[in-house]
């Protein structure tokens, strides 16, 4: 919100002070390594062997959830007088799919929460990101080219995308923990030199895949998720280097947002653009939520909690470049309404989710807390721990 704030002061509509070019290719570079590296680190934190017990909820929230979010999303924007056609409401929708884990960041740090809802949420943010990728670019085809685009090919590419982006992930990750490992025990490296080694890898996955027809986001979430359960070293130089140059990263998109994005998009902003920014922080997301998570028997609070922690953040700043830059090359339909629907949804969700992701996770940790039947504390719906052993599987989350 801060640094948000101060590009909205600093920007045409107040101070003039500093305006860089929405277009510029440095924008589009500093979102990108934003993204890769808060994938890395997000992915770095992810327990497997856990997650094989407890992989059903963020299982779900993907399979499930992601795309219904895509399709409501199409269809109120089509309802909606956006002037937008079928493709450019399904790449709206997609724009503003993916959820960014740093907005809410305060359910992730609160230990009294149970690990299962917070590793959902963490999995989910750091895997949707890259699965929306594919099908953005496959709408954007679609937006661009008409009907007569290739679609199985739009369909194959997703696939190879999503499939060597993870090979390219693992297997780099793999070999770079290793050397980094062996060479680290052995004193060959500074601590300096290791923490730059680990920013070093998080790039070559993501350069790795792109060169290999992989998508470079799966691959840097995917890298992170194999040195955090593999490497012995280089976990604590992930959170030692990577999250605080990650938020370096984070912060510094936030302000480009403000004093590039948000001014220009406020002086367009009309009912049916609240209307749907609005939809999209709560209906558009919570009703998928509620819907993939029907049958696992949990809590409506705890329903509720997972539907509202949905900010939208780096990830949709993000597409939102890819569709500008494409702009160059060829004519997006309805990239203006777009643009001024995504870039107040953003704003909305850092100010909404700002204020309340702490209250909300404070609160809903002394409720659980007072429960001594909740499935959301075993590894699978319907199992029972005590009041202490739940608190204990929190406090001895690492």
């Amino acid at each position: 919100m801060a640094f948000t704030g101060l590009g909205l002061l600093l920007s045409d509509v107040s101070l003039g002070m500093f305006t860089p070019h929405l277009r510029s290719h440095l924008v589009t570079v500093i979102a990108e390594i934003t993204l890769i590296l808060v994938l890395f680190s997000d992915a770095s934190r992810i327990c497997a062997a856990r997650l094989r017990h407890d992989g059903a909820l963020p299982l779900r929230l993907l399979t499930l959830g992601l795309p219904l979010t895509i399709i409501i999303g199409t269809i109120i924007a089509m309802l909606l007088p956006l002037g937008l056609g079928i493709w450019e409401a399904a790449l709206l929708a997609v724009v503003l799919a993916p959820t960014d884990a740093s907005l809410g960041q305060a359910i992730l740090t609160i230990k009294s929460i149970p690990l299962r809802i917070r590793q959902a949420l963490n999995v989910e943010s750091g895997l949707n990101d890259g699965i929306a990728l594919p099908v953005l670019l496959m709408f954007l085809v679609l937006a661009t080219d008409g009907a007569s685009g290739d679609l199985g090919t739009s369909i194959y590419l997703i696939v190879k995308q999503v499939v060597l982006g993870a090979v390219a992930g693992i297997s780099i990750a793999f070999l770079g923990s290793r050397a980094f490992d062996w060479f680290g025990s052995r004193g060959w490296m500074s601590g300096d030199f290791e923490r730059i080694s680990v920013f070093a890898l998080a790039l070559l996955t993501y350069a790795a895949a792109e060169v290999i027809g992989g998508n470079g986001f799966i691959a840097a979430f995917f890298a992170g998720l194999t040195v955090g359960n593999i490497s012995r070293r280089m976990p604590r130089c992930i959170v030692s280097f990577v999250e605080t140059e990650g938020q370096l990263f984070t912060l510094a998109i936030f302000f480009l947002f403000g004093v590039s994005m948000a001014a220009p998009a406020l002086a367009a902003v009309d009912l049916p653009t609240i209307a749907y920014a609005l939809l999209s922080l709560t209906l558009i997301r919570m009703v998928p939520v509620a819907l993939a998570l029907k049958g696992m028997k949990f809590r409506w609070d705890t329903i509720l909690i997972l539907g509202w922690l949905g900010p939208r953040g780096v990830a949709s700043i993000l597409y939102l470049l890819i569709l500008i830059e494409h702009e160059d090359e060829h004519a997006v339909p309805g990239l203006n309404t777009i643009e001024v629907v995504a870039v107040l949804t953003v704003l909305l969700s850092i100010l909404l989710h700002g204020i309340s992701a702490k209250p909300l996770a404070t609160l809903y940790s002394r409720r659980i807390n007072k429960k001594t039947d909740l499935p959301e504390h075993g590894p699978f719906p319907g199992h029972k721990k005590t009041e202490n052993s739940s608190q204990q599987n929190g406090e001895n989350d690492t």
